[in-house]
């Protein structure tokens, strides 16, 4: 047999099968042996030939770049064209964790709140120090509270049905309400939060503050429709068209 490349007998030699072919030792150095990318030189036939997103390195030469650690047993990750070990590679580039001041790392869940990133285990109520993971929260200020510190403790509760507010409420007059618990006094119909009128402390649809408390016709005992004309005389009201002249008034 002989080298496909220099037709050399093997004369008993070793060879290497490139792509079908048998290309004798020498000529597999000098023409195919790859290149390593730390010394530059060939990888030639008997040295272990590491190879990593198409480049190459000699065993020796596959080290962190950093701080020079063989990388042919431990985890390492690829920046800019540099390979380094892991501690290093998270020191250097790693995002850090706002509360530990460690790094993420591969297979860390990362919690983004109010622009600070935070590991699953440092993602913790303020109050309970227990993990909030994808459980409801709120923020208070520059603390993350769970809902069930929040409600026992910080949070408003409702004049009417006296729960705590721990979501969307509406605040009347200083007092805070769920919105479906903002409700007429006379009826119980839900108010609309533009639409409603108070007396003292109770609050009121538009029908029922106007049959409550509107203003009668002296003639025919019926509501003076707000914007509507009407005529005053000596503390009494009258529809337009309902108004006697003093002088025919019984």
């Amino acid at each position: 047999m002989e080298c496909n490349a220099c037709s050399k007998s093997f004369n008993g030699g070793q060879y290497i099968l490139k792509n079908n072919k048998k290309i004798c030792t020498s000529c597999f150095n000098e023409k195919l042996a790859n290149i390593c990318e730390k010394c530059q030189k060939k990888i030639e036939i008997g040295n272990k030939d590491l190879s990593y997103n198409n480049r190459h390195w000699h065993e020796a030469c596959f080290e962190c770049a950093d701080c020079r650690a063989s990388l042919t047993q431990i985890p390492f990750a690829e920046k800019d064209s540099s390979v380094y070990c892991e501690r290093c590679y998270d020191e250097k580039f790693a995002s850090k964790c706002d509360e530990c001041k460690n790094a993420f790392r591969g297979g860390n869940l990362k919690y983004i709140v109010k622009g600070r990133q935070l590991h699953e285990r440092c993602f913790l109520c303020s109050k309970c120090q227990v993990p909030i993971r994808a459980n409801a929260f709120v923020p208070v200020e520059e603390r993350i509270i769970c809902i069930e510190c929040y409600e026992a403790n910080l949070a408003p509760k409702c004049v009417n049905c006296q729960k705590p507010i721990s979501t969307k409420g509406l605040e009347e007059s200083g007092k805070s309400y769920h919105h479906e618990c903002f409700q007429c006094s006379n009826c119980s119909m839900q108010l609309d939060v533009k639409r409603f009128s108070t007396r003292g402390e109770k609050l009121y649809c538009p029908q029922c503050f106007e049959n409550l408390f509107g203003i009668k016709c002296e003639e025919c005992q019926k509501i003076l429709s707000p914007g509507k004309i009407f005529v005053s005389y000596n503390d009494k009201y009258w529809h337009k068209g309902c108004w006697k002249l003093p002088e025919l008034l019984e």
